[in-house]
């Protein structure tokens, strides 16, 4: 591309004139491309030297700032717009509002404060637009008070002027943000947090922490932190944002290494960064950014493969996934309801989300691989603001990632929600010390959640333009474990047992403190007006014991997956549990008997298919509660005889028998469709109906003339 395609000609009166541009090695530009990530620094080329912009007319210095904001370069259009506002300190409708957004964008939060208030205090009706973002940028340095009156005034007049170019719910949501922030001064997760030292973090944005093991760390970033020349024809010298490789030392400083391992790899034509890999480690999945033709940046998803103990070559995602006009990038990987299934989270600003940048997703199926179209992972966890940097914790089932459309300290913040797909729970901020006024993005932890780490632009960070410049890596440490551990013996209860009053040497002989061994106990997480949130699997062991791990004042509900379970879940909650372990020496579960019952105070004389008085009283006292606590089972009751009469006879007279239990049981109310009469005959006798000489047993008889009851869940 030759600089004519770069910049309209009609600017220049001859091309010696832009013969030598500064590069300008920054690391942040704007949040647009510095969470895309990356962008190339071509971008970021000066339309011209500093020494020249006083010999620049003024339609010049405009013409030159709005073209340096149109390729991306808001340092070079803030030179010009600063120059011409030295001849022209009243521009407010064109430049001094264009350059206080030119600040912001630059996270230049202290100039883009003072501007935003110029331009208000000039402006001849008072602009709302002005005014709110002179709040949001008291806000973003932390000034919280004064941040709140000014969006309170804001507030006011909005309502009085009814100017609609800044919406209630931004005012409402960044007051909120102020509360929270004077309110949750501790995260929910107590948090060392440790600022990495020049070796890593240096005067360029460092980005995409990417957790290998303990000792060892990726990350995205540049390769200088200073301001370089080049000419336009050595265009192919511009430096791309690549992965990095970090090694820790034996105490908490760390070395910066080129040597990647596989499957990182880099090219020299354009930038890379951001990845994960799938949760069995044979994808990994990672962000290439070009700009188009029209100075768009534009970030497609490639995968690769691990196969016959080599990776693959980086293959692009096709269009059920990446987007010709539109940036995909930030993968996260997470796994949902079935095994075979990754669920792959990446961040865009394709039509048909919640507002700027959303989260998206695609699920691959292992079994076919195969990957579903992309689909919006929906209001509860996107905004009508802009969501980046995804996480996908594995064990705790959870989402991590920054926004600033959520309530938030200042710019964006760190937020945790668990589910999957489109079932999320509300976000959760997590406080400080991670969150800060300023920027926190891109948090990762490792499997055993003792560490891990964030980006932010926070006070403190290296920087070459301004203080807030750019982004660095911290790294944090558990100091306290905040899990607690769950200790649970599963009882097993059969549920007739209370309420037929059989004697103990007919009970079921099984052996109930094995009865659920092996079975699977699910752990959801249970949010107010919405499904319950899957978190987590686990076997119970020999014995009935189960254990999972819990957060503290949460709301859980276990599920066991056994069908012959009549109420197979039950509830627990965390609120105000101090201890770091939560412990029920038993827990009850009712379960079905896996035989037919023998219901022996029913019983019928010879030849005689109604019931007595006393059979009717023993269903009032038995069956009828035990149908009314349990409103989700079935039964079926068989009824059967002794061996005198025919076979088609008797079968009729035990259907008979069988109906009139049903019948008795619908006059007292329990629903018919829950109800089935089956008659046995003399087919299943249990007891002899004569005796071994031949002679009548009329005792055996007796107990063939039984009903029985077979309890179904449905």
């Amino acid at each position: 591309m030759n600089y004519i395609d770069f910049m309209p000609c009609k600017q220049f009166k001859n091309k010696e004139q832009i013969s030598i541009i500064p590069l300008m090695r920054i690391r942040t530009i704007t949040l647009l491309f510095l969470f895309v990530l990356p962008m190339t620094f071509k971008s970021q080329i000066s339309l011209a030297q500093p020494g020249d912009l006083k010999t620049m007319k003024n339609w010049q210095l405009k013409g030159y700032g709005k073209d340096a904001e149109r390729i991306g370069d808001y340092y070079s259009a803030i030179n010009y717009y600063n120059e011409f506002l030295k001849r022209k300190p009243n521009n407010f409708h064109y430049t001094l509002l264009r350059l206080a957004y030119l600040y912001k964008k630059n996270r230049d939060y202290e100039n883009a404060k003072i501007t935003f208030n110029k331009a208000y205090l000039q402006s001849s009706k008072k602009n709302m637009e002005a005014l709110f973002n002179y709040a949001l940028m008291l806000k973003s340095l932390g000034e919280y008070d004064e941040a709140l009156l000014q969006f309170k005034i804001c507030d006011k007049e909005t309502k009085k002027g009814g100017n609609r170019s800044i919406e209630k719910w931004m005012i409402k949501n960044e007051i909120s943000g102020i509360s929270l922030a004077h309110t949750k001064t501790d995260s929910f997760e107590n948090k060392k947090i440790i600022h990495l030292d020049t070796a890593i973090n240096k005067a360029n944005i460092e980005f995409s922490p990417i957790i290998l093991n303990d000792t060892t760390l990726v990350y995205g970033s540049a390769e200088s932190g200073s301001t370089e020349y080049y000419y336009m024809k050595n265009k192919e010298d511009m430096k791309f944002r690549k992965f990095f490789l970090a090694v820790k030392n034996n105490n908490f400083s760390w070395n910066k290494s080129n040597a990647l391992p596989p499957p990182f790899e880099n090219t020299d034509s354009a930038n890379t960064g951001t990845g994960c890999f799938s949760p069995d480690r044979d994808r990994f999945y990672f962000t290439r950014c070009k700009e188009n033709r029209a100075y768009k940046t534009i970030c497609d998803l490639y995968v690769k493969e691990f196969s016959r103990g080599k990776w693959g070559q980086a293959l692009k995602a096709d269009n059920r996934i990446n987007h010709p006009d539109y940036t995909t990038t930030q993968p996260a990987v997470g796994s949902c309801y079935m095994e075979n299934l990754d669920v792959v989270y990446f961040i865009s600003d394709r039509p048909g989300g919640m507002g700027g940048f959303d989260i998206w997703y695609t699920v691959y199926n292992k079994t076919i691989k195969e990957y579903t179209k992309a689909v919006n992972a929906g209001a509860f966890i996107n905004t009508p603001g802009d969501e980046k940097t995804p996480f996908y914790d594995m064990a705790a089932h959870a989402l991590y990632f920054s926004s600033n459309g959520w309530p938030a300290f200042g710019g964006f913040d760190i937020f945790r929600s668990f589910g999957d797909l489109v079932n999320w729970s509300k976000p959760e901020n997590t406080g400080s010390p991670v969150n800060s006024s300023f920027d926190d993005l891109c948090y990762t932890v490792s499997p055993d959640h003792l560490y891990g780490f964030f980006t932010s632009n926070r006070t403190g960070s290296v920087y070459l333009n301004h203080k807030n410049c750019c982004d660095d890596i911290y790294s944090f440490y558990q100091v306290k474990n905040e899990n607690i551990s769950l200790s649970a013996k599963i009882i097993p209860k059969i549920i007739t047992r209370e309420f037929l009053k059989i004697p103990e040497e007919n009970r079921d002989t099984i052996l109930l403190s094995n009865y659920l061994d092996g079975a699977i106990a699910s752990l959801y997480l249970s949010e107010p007006n919405m499904e319950p949130i899957f978190l987590a699997r686990n076997s119970i062991e020999k014995g009935g014991d189960l254990s999972f791990s819990l957060m503290r004042n949460k709301d859980y509900k276990i599920i066991i997956e056994d069908k012959r379970l009549v109420e197979n879940s039950f509830s627990l909650s965390t609120y105000n549990n101090t201890s770091s372990v939560l412990k029920f020496d038993s827990v009850p579960i009712e379960i079905i008997p896996e035989k037919p019952i023998i219901l022996r105070n029913i019983l019928y004389d010879f030849d005689v298919a109604t019931l007595c008085d006393s059979a009717k009283k023993y269903i009032d006292t038995t069956l009828i509660p035990l149908l009314q606590k349990y409103p989700g089972i079935h039964v079926e009751i068989y009824s059967h005889t002794d061996s005198k009469g025919g076979e088609s006879y008797n079968l009729n007279l035990s259907q008979k028998r069988a109906e009139n239990v049903l019948r008795y049981l619908a006059e007292k109310g329990i629903e018919k469709d829950r109800l089935a009469a089956i008659g046995s005959g003399q087919n299943f006798p249990i007891a002899k109906n004569t005796n071994d000489d031949g002679s009548d047993n009329p005792e055996g008889r007796k107990l063939n003339r039984r009903t029985e009851l077979k309890i179904i869940k449905k």
